[in-house]
């Protein structure tokens, strides 16, 4: 089912939206060049408007931090242990780390 973004005429920030009543959010926001958005709802809640946009607005970051956790899934194994090596300070750990992958596992994971 479409969404009719005329339904949220209340603009809570730039990507959270309301209806009339304050009951029910529409949010949109783009992480990567992708698209998300959705619908909160908190019709049957006995909140007053005040605390049906704090929530409102906490389910939005849940919704963004969600949206930044997304894993590539065309990553290799050799593109992850990059990223872990990068986390890693210079000295002798990431010395014998990466020569302990690069004699021993970098060759089984090869195809």
């Amino acid at each position: 089912m479409a969404i009719n973004i005329k339904d949220y005429p209340n603009i809570i920030k730039a990507n959270l939206k309301a209806n009339l009543k304050y009951t029910i959010f529409y949010y949109r926001f783009r992480h990567d060049k992708k698209a998300y958005y959705g619908i909160i709802d908190y019709s049957n809640k006995s909140w007053n408007k005040r605390d049906r946009i704090k929530y409102a607005e906490t389910e939005l970051l849940k919704a963004k931090e969600e949206a930044e956790k997304n894993i590539d899934t065309d990553a290799t194994v050799d593109d992850i242990v990059e990223l872990y090596y990068q986390t890693l300070k210079d000295g002798e750990y990431k010395k014998s780390r990466k020569s302990y992958y690069e004699r021993r596992v970098q060759m089984i994971c090869q195809p």
